[in-house]
């Protein structure tokens, strides 16, 4: 009988306990929102990171690979760090192509040009002068500080063709 004679007089609204209540729900609903949102977007951008350093990692051994096979041998500094490309001139050997790690992280070429940054370490071994291990891996050093790490190690072996 109570019930009919609240909405009889028009005070059928709601509490104050019952409005704090809603009003905490969608807080707690909005909140898990937004975590959830902030979230997704770091996984994207981790995701995006990887790729961007699995392409320039994957470009740059490729270049490297694509002299070594047109090369006639190979040497490698004595660090690893640097590779000659020679190619057989009809009498002689003559310096081809030259990759080295400088100091700012980035391989460069014979000329001093980069051809790929945030390089954690290369390395170079070769046996007989006409093989090639590559091992290059980098990092994204433009996230650090922000507790997710990421590395890229691609390696390849190329043989000299000619």
């Amino acid at each position: 009988m109570r019930s009919a004679f609240h909405a009889a007089s028009g005070n059928g609204g709601f509490t104050l306990p019952e409005v704090l209540l809603a009003a905490l729900l969608a807080i707690a609903a909005l909140a898990a929102g937004f975590a959830a949102y902030g979230g997704t977007l770091r996984s994207f951008d981790g995701t995006a990171t990887l790729a961007d350093l699995q392409r320039e990692a994957s470009t740059a051994v490729e270049v490297i690979a694509r002299d070594i096979r047109s090369g006639s041998s190979v040497t490698v500094g004595a660090g690893g760090d640097s590779l000659n490309v020679y190619y057989f001139t009809g009498s002689y050997d003559s310096l081809a192509a030259r990759y080295s790690l400088d100091g700012n992280n980035q391989v460069v070429n014979i000329n001093g040009v980069p051809l790929i940054e945030q390089v954690s370490s290369l390395d170079f071994s070769t046996a007989d002068g006409r093989v090639v291990n590559i091992d290059v891996l980098l990092e994204d050093t433009r996230r650090a500080g922000a507790g997710d790490d990421i590395h890229v190690l691609m390696s390849s072996t190329v043989a000299c063709r000619n």
